[in-house]
């Protein structure tokens, strides 16, 4: 099996479905504006603009509890995690839903 046809079928059950592009795109929005919001627009007090994307990729994004203080990249890495398994179940329950 070639390496384009395994990336294919993996990239088929993660966003084959419409709703699971659709969720994708919404959470990389998302993450983008906690980017912008953390790197260009200094408060006073915390912004909680990081909480947004983790609570939309909620639960497997709960998994940041354990990450050290301090830590963004490793942040931003789990809720794209946490998107991804996510979008994985949305394509998997709609696929189920459909042949039903």
């Amino acid at each position: 099996m070639k390496t384009r046809d395994v990336l294919r079928r993996v990239l088929d059950v993660v966003a084959g479905d419409w709703l699971s592009r659709g969720y994708l795109a919404v959470v990389f929005a998302l993450l983008a504006w906690a980017w912008m919001d953390a790197s260009f627009f200094p408060y006073d007090d915390a912004s909680f603009a990081a909480v947004v994307p983790a609570l939309f990729t909620a639960p497997a994004s709960l998994l940041f509890v354990l990450l050290p203080e301090g830590t963004e990249g490793s942040y931003f890495g789990l809720v794209t995690v946490a998107a991804v398994l996510n979008a994985t179940a949305i394509t998997l329950l709609a696929r189920t839903a459909r042949s039903a």
